[in-house]
Formats: structure tokens, C-alpha cells, sequence
């Protein structure tokens, strides 16, 4: 039986860390930044209607059924401009989903990635993003998603894994919303993720 909190989940009763609860030690000095420049409470706001936006996107996502037309009347913009960047970077990258929501158990770790997906011959671990992946001042990935998925590769052996943006704002897919990683980048990044777990493991005492 599985079931999940903010911290784990559990697996047959047994608490497994989770992995973006593994990658909360990380530092963001650009959120701390923002959160310094429209106040707590405000931050706080933003954070939940995000976090909202992100939920039903995926949601809609994982059903694997179209979107009917009658829907969309029910959608707010920024769900209804996330289903179009999805639709743009599904006829982009051609990929072809076999399993949504694909929950994955590592050493020491657990967690779910959006969608297990062919590309050409190939399976390919996707996950989606409805915030920004990479940091507006050096339009460098996150660390964090670097890790995430490195993570979810050692749980579960494919091609490669891929983080999409689906552009809440604009509805548009861009080439600057896709990051993939494959070896031998993801042993590096999984070294990080691995001394993020032992930091973690640390903190927790």
C-alpha cells in the first residue's frame, strides 16, 4: 500500500524520504530575494495559486484523454496556456506517453515523475513544470531539477529524462522550456542529489 505526506511516502507503512523533500536543503537566493521584495504574505499567496495551477495542469495531463472543446470554458488562463504548451511540445518532441504518473522507489529515496514516454525507439522519463526551470539571470537550469531527475533515472533506467515548461503566461513552447539530461551528466548530478540526501538525513537527525 502506498500513501504520502509532505515528507514521505510510505511504502507498506514504511516512511521513504521524498525527493524534492531531499532538495528543500538547497539554498535559493533568488527566492529568498523575491520573497524580500513583495513581502511574506504576498510570496505566500503566489506560492499556494502556483501551487493550484500546477496540481490541475497536471491532473488534466494524467487522465491521457483530449481535452474536450465544452472544457476549456471552464479553465482558468493559466491552466488553459499550460494544455497549449503541452500540445506544442508533445508535437515537437514527439514523444508518445505509455504511463503517467510513474511512481519510482530509489536508494533510499522515493518519488513520481509525471510520464514514462517513448521518443523515437527510445523511453524517456518527462516531467512537467508549470514555474520557470532556469534562473532568469544566467537562463541556467535550476540545480534542483538537475537532481530530480538524476534521481528519478537511478530509480528507474531509461534513455534520459526531460523537464518541459509548460508556460502558464504565454502559452507558447520555446526551445529554452526543454532540459534534458543524459549520462554521463546524470552520475554527476546524482552525486549532488546523493549529498543533498545525506544533508538532509543530517538535518532530520
Amino acid at each position: 500500500m502506498l500513501d504520502k505526506d509532505s515528507k514521505f511516502y510510505y511504502v507498506d507503512g514504511k516512511p521513504v524520504v521524498r525527493v524534492t523533500q531531499v532538495l528543500s536543503v538547497l539554498a535559493r537566493p533568488g527566492l529568498v530575494s523575491w520573497i524580500g521584495d513583495v513581502g511574506s504574505a504576498e510570496a505566500e499567496l503566489r506560492r499556494d495559486e502556483a501551487a493550484s495551477i500546477g496540481t490541475e495542469v497536471h491532473s488534466l495531463i494524467a487522465r491521457g484523454t483530449p481535452i474536450q472543446s465544452g472544457e476549456w470554458c471552464l479553465f482558468a488562463d493559466e491552466i488553459k496556456n499550460c494544455l497549449r504548451a503541452y500540445q506544442q511540445a508533445q508535437a515537437k518532441i514527439k514523444f508518445k506517453p505509455v504511463q503517467n504518473e510513474v511512481f519510482l522507489i530509489g536508494d533510499g529515496y522515493a518519488g513520481t515523475t509525471d510520464c514514462l514516454a517513448e521518443i523515437g525507439r527510445q523511453l524517456w522519463l518527462l516531467d512537467w513544470k508549470t514555474g520557470t526551470i532556469r534562473d532568469p539571470r544566467t537562463n541556467e537550469i535550476y540545480p534542483e531539477i538537475r537532481y530530480q531527475l538524476a534521481a528519478y533515472y537511478k530509480a528507474c533506467k531509461v534513455a534520459g529524462c526531460m523537464a518541459i515548461r509548460l508556460n502558464k503566461d504565454t502559452g507558447v513552447f520555446t526551445d529554452n522550456d526543454i532540459f534534458k539530461i543524459t549520462q554521463p551528466r546524470i552520475d554527476e548530478a546524482y552525486e549532488c542529489f546523493k549529498a543533498c540526501l545525506t544533508l538532509w538525513k543530517d538535518k532530520e537527525g
